[in-house]
């Protein structure tokens, strides 16, 4: 797979989603609009995707 250039925020991984899952899933690189659940776990609520995305890359950000 090429690489994907870019400034690696939440547009980025949405577009690195969509070319590894675009083949497999029609709504690849989209945030969901649905919240989930998997054997009793809850995954982020949809409302707050975007939000909780920007603070990890931030935080990654700083990180290095």
């Amino acid at each position: 797979m090429n690489s994907l250039p870019g400034e690696y925020n939440l547009e980025h991984l949405m577009q690195f989603h969509r070319a590894l899952f675009g083949d497999i899933s029609e709504w690849a690189g989209e945030l969901r609009t649905v919240n989930i659940h998997k054997a009793g776990s809850m995954f982020a609520a949809h409302q707050f995707l975007s939000d909780e995305m920007a603070s990890l890359l931030r935080r990654l950000a700083q990180d290095n």
